[in-house]
């Protein structure tokens, strides 16, 4: 396999925030892709014929994404978002926003030997692509795999490579359809939970209640949340806290505007109660977050 860390930073000109190749037992290739403004530009790769390629999306962001040739999205592109590219397949996306993302290279080897100990021979293995799904089983293996790359030592490839390999055996149950046994497909994030989805991220400031946020989507409070939940990973009040705390984060770094603004533009009531959540989800208060960075 070539390294596909030196191939992409070429044809992207653009270098990962961190990585790591030729783990030592799956031969993975794993990448953290950070870019914290707009490029506006386009991003085009081939996926190698011994290769499957697995990406998954840490923050929100903004594409129009192409595979061999044919649109398969257009918008937003929520966190905790799993793609699968095939062996061969051509993907295109153009950035519209800021993006955050990992992204493993698999040697087509690698999973043979973890559905069956390579007793498949030359057989294909098919996994379904998610089109940016979420796995609840997927999503602290992908995060300790990404607290890990951030900071290397010794030991490093060895744990990652042990996420690896629990990262491959879930991937391989969800999706394949010739893995371990009976498959359950992904829910796929349909036209409703993007509309309630792309109306959440505009409307963050406003009171943002269930009743609400299912009557964009179309749907009963109940049947919207079980949905949402299913596909997102988290229910609604879990998924509008992290996305109010990440535009927080991104207010706090990137500007000098008073905590009160941010607090009321992100949906607190006050500064107090933004201190109180702020530091419950991070650690820190929203003081202290901005003079560490």
């Amino acid at each position: 396999m070539v390294n596909p860390v030196e191939r992409l930073t070429a044809e992207w000109q653009l270098a990962p925030a961190a990585a790591l190749s030729d783990l030592p037992y799956t031969g993975m290739a794993v990448m953290r892709w950070t870019c914290r403004t707009a490029l506006k530009r386009e991003f085009v790769s081939r996926v190698g014929d011994d290769v499957h390629v697995f990406s998954y999306v840490l923050r929100n962001s903004r594409a129009t994404s192409w595979l061999d040739g044919r649109q398969v999205w257009d918008g937003l592109i929520p966190a905790h978002g799993l793609r699968i590219l095939a062996p061969s397949s051509q993907p295109r996306w153009f950035a519209h926003s800021a993006f955050d993302s990992m992204q493993f290279h698999v040697p087509v080897r690698a999973l043979r030997e973890m559905v069956d100990g390579g007793r498949l021979g030359g057989a294909r293995i098919v996994l379904q692509d998610p089109l940016y799904a979420s796995d609840p089983g997927v999503t602290p293996l992908v995060h300790a795999m990404a607290t890990a790359l951030a900071s290397q030592d010794q030991l490093t490839p060895a744990y990652i490579d042990g996420l690896a390999i629990a990262l491959l055996t879930r991937l391989v149950m969800r999706f394949s359809l010739s893995g371990f046994g009976e498959q359950r497909p992904a829910t796929a994030l349909d036209g409703r939970l993007r509309r309630a989805i792309d109306f959440i991220n505009a409307h963050l400031a406003d009171d943002l209640r269930l009743t609400t946020m299912s009557s964009v989507a179309g749907l009963s409070p109940y049947h919207f949340s079980h949905l949402f939940t299913a596909a997102m990973g988290v229910p609604p009040h879990r998924y509008l806290l992290k996305l109010r705390i990440e535009r927080a984060k991104q207010r706090l770094l990137f500007s000098r505007e008073p905590i009160l603004t941010i607090a009321l533009d992100c949906g607190f009531k006050d500064a107090s109660h933004f201190a109180r959540v702020f530091a419950g989800e991070t650690g820190l208060s929203p003081r202290r977050f901005r003079q560490a960075a």
